[in-house]
């Protein structure tokens, strides 16, 4: 497999199917995943940021500063009929962005921008500009989650559009990473599930 399994702590944005028991568990995987693709989309921030470094040259040494262009992939879902948007908040942590593009399963993209965003829960939530309505998950009472549970996360790992993996809830209430009350999960994810695969350009 292209990916290898690490274990994370998981913001709810991820998690978005709980299973039942009940039912042939191949097949709701299936079933689940077919609905919820629609639900999510890719997002792509591109941005700038200072970068200072040590340098040795024919002036000896000395500090350098420059910018450089940053470009992030990220994921996320639907969660209300007016194409809102929920994610990640550091995808938008660079001091300045220069643009924000949300694509849909179906190949549709357009630009958002941030209405609100918490660093503390790592919760964004972004407008979107589509012309039509888009499928959109319903958010469910998180004191109904137990573990052992499984979970599914769909996202943009390694810039792998809509990647489906599986897991199980591992732990809640986790506290101890700064952010409070969050999900820990055994799912298989990579950078860009949420945002973190970057590419750097020095501009300045």
């Amino acid at each position: 497999m292209w990916f290898k399994s690490v274990r994370i702590y998981l913001p709810m944005v991820y998690i978005l199917a709980l299973f039942q028991t009940g039912c042939n568990q191949n097949d709701r995987f299936v079933t689940v995943s077919a609905e919820s693709v629609p639900k999510s989309v890719s997002i792509y921030v591109s941005g700038i940021t200072p970068v200072t470094e040590l340098v040795f040259d024919k002036e000896g040494l000395r500090i350098k500063t420059s910018t450089r262009a940053v470009a992030l992939a990220g994921s996320g879902v639907f969660i209300s009929p007016n194409n809102h948007v929920l994610t990640c908040h550091h995808l938008f942590t660079f001091p300045v962005i220069t643009g924000i593009t949300v694509c849909r399963s179906d190949g549709r993209c357009t630009a958002g921008e941030v209405l609100y965003a918490q660093e503390n829960l790592d919760l964004a939530l972004v407008e979107t500009n589509f012309d039509l309505p888009t499928p959109y998950i319903r958010l469910a009472d998180p004191r109904g989650l137990k573990v052992g549970q499984d979970v599914i996360a769909i996202g943009n790992p390694l810039g792998f559009e809509f990647t489906v993996t599986h897991g199980i809830i591992s732990a809640l209430g986790r506290d101890n990473l700064g952010v409070y009350n969050m999900t820990q999960s055994d799912t298989s994810i990579n950078p860009g599930n949420s945002g973190g695969r970057t590419e750097e350009r020095r501009v300045g």
